[in-house]
């Protein structure tokens, strides 16, 4: 099972990422973000998966986020580790 977070979720394309993602035998939406719902039920920015999906849009500031998680951590290097474990990181083509 792979825990999936999508940014995002109430705009076009992130709408359609969860509505595909739920279909998915192998993945679970763990949270869902968007800046304009945040802190509202994603049910009730689309009433159609009020059977599908009962979780609260979260706020779009990621970084902030995960700070968060780490605020009682003494020092950021965790953090840091972190943020940059999930920053996109570019592929050179020209070695594939």
């Amino acid at each position: 099972m792979i825990n999936v977070g999508i940014v995002g979720s109430t705009g076009y394309g992130g709408c359609e990422l969860v509505r595909f993602l739920l279909t998915h035998p192998n993945v679970n939406i763990e949270w869902v973000s968007s800046r304009t719902y945040s802190d509202q039920e994603y049910s009730d920015v689309y009433k159609s998966y009020f059977t599908l999906l009962d979780q609260k849009c979260v706020d779009e500031d990621i970084e902030n986020e995960m700070a968060n998680e780490f605020e009682d951590e003494k020092s950021t290097e965790d953090f840091d580790k972190k943020v940059n474990d999930v920053t996109p990181k570019p592929i050179n083509i020209n070695n594939i």
